[in-house]
């Protein structure tokens, strides 16, 4: 009798594990064409300064644990943004990292 109750929690767990695993592909990540988040400066443990862009105006919001709040429009031509560098030039600048790493353990 326990060996049937371990093996349907098994298998409860494993349909379970394969159910939330297709729905986590079929997500479609949201592409907003007139927001863009440019910059997050963290000032403490749960405390970010933020550059959103909306449209071709960019705003500064602050967040934190406690929620978000506008903090004031900017002007563009006192901004510096680094348009070359993006995210997926990080990511597999860290992944060749992680393969060298391997390769020399």
């Amino acid at each position: 009798m326990v060996y049937a109750e371990i093996i349907f929690l098994l298998v409860s767990f494993i349909i379970l594990l394969t159910v939330a695993l297709c729905f986590a592909k079929k997500k479609v990540p949201l592409r907003n064409k007139n927001m863009q988040l440019m910059e997050v400066l963290p000032l403490n443990f749960n405390q970010y300064i933020y550059i959103i862009k909306v449209g071709t105006e960019y705003h500064l919001f602050c967040g934190g644990k406690a929620g978000m709040t506008y903090g004031s429009k900017l002007d563009k031509n006192s901004l510096r943004f680094d348009e070359n560098v993006s995210f997926n030039k990080f990511l597999d600048k860290w992944q060749k990292e992680c393969k060298k790493d391997e390769q020399m353990e």
